[in-house]
């Protein structure tokens, strides 16, 4: 018998790169587990009723059903030529089934290997699968994308957290050499949804790379953001304090002068929660 263990580490080796029978039309999973067999002694993944399948998903890593929903829908690559449109196939859906709320992704719960490979075109059909209602998006690992792939999040109502810094917790944020990850493609997307009204955006994470740079454009966005926090009059969680009559010439990021540059400034990475840094020997991490 296959243990939980095995089938979590199969599943993320291989599911990034499984690919069921396709309609001949379109290169799209109808659905149905009924499958053209080149002989009749083969026995295709397709041929596994969807409930099977709906349970082995249940012992992988998000990132990982996700992939695996993705690969039992299409190829990635067919996801971008539909503009990211293309519905998950009955079995996919099923897979998907397996985790109730689809709220927090993090890379980092994935073979560091696996996620080192991944695309844009493999995040945005991730994304664009599981209908990017996101609350919590973390890159770790993906040192491969430009960030193009994150196009579903644009004006994003929902998404709370977007952790860029594609390295885990506590980790030295130096990648070398330099990961793909680019302004170019990523601050258009920020700015969307800081521009959205009613957005529920408080905690970015940036590339060390990014903060390295110090861009004009990088700039830009940090500036709205700081007036995007600025204006909602923000609590500290401990005291109740409202942080901007605290820090009066404060910014919710680490400016020109600061080493830190961009790095948000009262808010917990973990929880999210907001303090003033009266408390920052508490537990949680600014």
């Amino acid at each position: 018998m296959i243990s939980a263990v095995q089938i979590q580490i199969i599943g993320a080796r291989q599911c990034a790169t499984l690919t069921p029978t396709m309609d001949k039309n379109d290169g799209e999973n109808t659905g149905s587990n009924k499958r053209r067999r080149t002989s009749p002694d083969i026995f295709h993944i397709n041929d596994l009723p969807n409930t099977l399948l709906a349970d082995v998903a249940a012992f992988l890593p998000d990132p990982s059903r996700a992939l695996f929903a993705l690969a039992m829908t299409a190829p990635t690559s067919s996801w971008r030529h539909s503009r990211w449109k293309r519905p998950p196939s009955v079995a996919s859906a099923a897979i998907l089934s397996s985790t109730t709320k689809w709220e927090s992704l993090d890379f980092g719960n994935i073979e560091n290997i696996l996620a080192g490979k991944l695309t844009d075109d493999d995040v945005c059909g991730i994304l664009s699968c599981i209908n990017a209602k996101l609350k919590t998006l973390k890159l770790t690992g993906c040192v491969n994308i430009t960030g193009s792939g994150l196009e579903p999040l644009r004006g994003s109502l929902v998404l709370q957290q977007i952790d860029l810094s594609l390295v885990g917790q506590h980790k030295c944020p130096v990648i070398e050499p330099d990961p793909s990850i680019s302004e170019a493609a990523v601050l258009p997307i920020l700015d969307s949804i800081i521009d959205t009204r009613d957005n529920s955006l408080k905690h970015i994470q940036l590339p060390v790379k990014w903060s390295d740079k110090r861009s004009t454009e990088l700039g830009q966005i940090l500036e709205k953001f700081h007036r995007l926090m600025e204006n909602r009059r923000l609590c500290c969680s401990t005291c109740d304090a409202i942080i901007d009559n605290v820090y009066e010439d404060g910014k919710w990021y680490g400016d020109d002068e600061d080493e830190l540059y961009g790095l948000q400034r009262f808010t917990c990475c973990n929880c999210t929660k907001h303090f003033c840094y009266e408390y920052e020997g508490e537990d949680f991490q600014l």
